[in-house]
Order: structure tokens, then C-alpha cells, then sequence
């Protein structure tokens, strides 16, 4: 039987008593409709995970003691920071559920030329927030010990101001050069995904100039989150953990 995990931003350490917040304890109670008695395992991005009890089941309150920990490694060597336009609805969702289920270390909501969404300022917090719950979703499922960071919402002119040393990728369905060509120096890969409708003329020269490789994935037109996600595969399968 699957163990269910929990990301708690407590600190923790064994023989712990925590009584959880709203949100954490309505998704054990009644999404995972667990009672008192039932194991699971908590973590909370330092490092391994920990058993846990739950110990009061109540509609007023849900309280876990934190048991053993274990040294649990499955965070990836390749450090991958994902930079991805933001699409539409659960496009969206779906590219950043899937990048953090395969590793990626941070991602970065990026508004291009072509994206076919409007965020206005007021919304952006509500965006961010709803995409990090996504990513700590994702790391819950997928047995991850660090849930990776969703930034704040930038503009593909400030995102290219980035001068970071890395293998630095940006997907174009015409490029050249295929993805396997790409020569990784670093463990340090920055991974530029285009919106729909892909980047502009523009864009494309000024990510050459910042230092981007343009990669194709082959010779089919992928839809943005399925780009996103081949591309990850991919890199992980070159020079990863796949």
C-alpha cells in the first residue's frame, strides 16, 4: 500500500508533536480520508523524510507525531532551472506539475511576446501562490525531499538578464541542432519553453546574444506543455537520472 507524504514547513526532529494548519489537515482528513492511527511520511526540504503517526483525527483538529527519519535521496544531480512561458489554464498547471515530478530545480514564469494569456499585476500573487501549491503537490506525489521554488512572474527581457554559468537551452522547432548535440560542461542546465504560439524573431536573437542554444526536439510541432516536458526527459536521460 502507497504511503501518503506531506510537505510541512515545521521544523522537524523525532518524537515531535505538530498540530497541522487548515489546509494540511483538510487534505488528510478529507481528501485522503486518513484516520488516527494511519502512517504517513512528512518532510520538509532539508533533507530525507520522516515517518509520521497521525494521532488526533477530528474535525476541529489533526495532529501528527513525527517518528524516524530516513535518509532518503532522490533529488536529482543535474541542477535544471526551468524557464516557461506561461500558457493558458491547465496547460500551465500540467507543465509544471510534470517538470518538478522530473527534477527540475526552480521555475520561472515567463511572459514572452506570443503568450496568449494576460496577467494583470493584481493577479500575479494569486498565480505564483497557486503554482507553488502545484510544485509542493507534485514533490508530495512523486517522493521528492525538496519541493523546487515557482518565481515570481518576470518578462522575457529581465529573465535574459540572467548571467548565471550554466548550459543555457531554448526550444525552437527549427533550430539546427538537436537537443543530444548540446555539450553539458556544468551539472547546471537553464531551460528556456516557449507559449504556444513559440518566440518571436526578437526573442530568439536576443537569447543567442544572452548565451542560449536554440534545440529542436525532432521533427514533429509539440504542444507547449508536451515541449516542456520532452525537454526534461530528455536532458534527464542524457546527462540525469532516467
Amino acid at each position: 500500500m502507497r504511503i501518503s507524504r506531506l510537505f510541512l514547513r515545521e521544523e522537524l526532529k523525532t518524537n515531535l508533536f505538530i498540530t497541522l494548519n487548515n489546509d494540511s489537515a483538510h487534505y488528510l482528513r478529507s481528501v485522503l480520508r486518513l484516520k488516527a492511527g494511519s502512517e504517513i511520511r512528512v518532510f520538509n526540504g532539508s533533507g530525507g523524510e520522516f515517518a509520521a503517526s497521525l494521532m488526533d483525527v477530528s474535525r476541529k483538529v489533526v495532529v501528527v507525531k513525527i517518528g524516524e527519519w530516513f535518509d532518503k535521496k532522490s533529488e536529482p544531480k543535474l541542477n535544471i532551472t526551468l524557464g516557461l512561458a506561461i500558457s493558458r489554464g491547465e496547460r500551465m498547471d500540467i507543465a509544471i506539475q510534470k517538470a518538478v515530478e522530473l527534477g527540475v530545480s526552480s521555475i520561472i514564469p515567463i511572459i514572452t511576446e506570443y503568450c496568449a494569456v494576460s496577467v494583470r499585476n493584481e493577479r500575479m500573487v494569486k498565480k505564483e501562490s497557486h503554482w507553488q501549491k502545484i510544485a509542493q503537490g507534485a514533490s508530495e506525489q512523486s517522493g521528492r525531499t525538496v519541493v523546487p521554488d515557482v518565481g515570481e512572474i518576470v518578462r522575457m527581457d529581465q529573465w535574459l538578464e540572467n548571467k548565471e554559468e550554466a548550459l543555457k537551452l531554448f526550444l525552437d522547432p527549427r533550430a539546427k541542432q538537436s537537443l543530444q548535440q548540446a555539450e553539458l560542461v556544468e551539472q547546471t542546465i537553464i531551460l528556456l519553453s516557449g507559449p504556444e504560439g513559440g518566440f518571436s524573431e526578437s526573442e530568439q536573437r536576443k537569447a543567442v546574444q544572452a548565451g542560449y542554444q536554440s534545440v529542436t526536439l525532432g521533427p514533429r510541432i509539440l504542444r507547449a506543455e508536451t515541449a516542456c516536458i520532452a525537454a526534461i526527459t530528455a536532458v534527464q536521460l542524457l546527462w540525469g537520472d532516467l
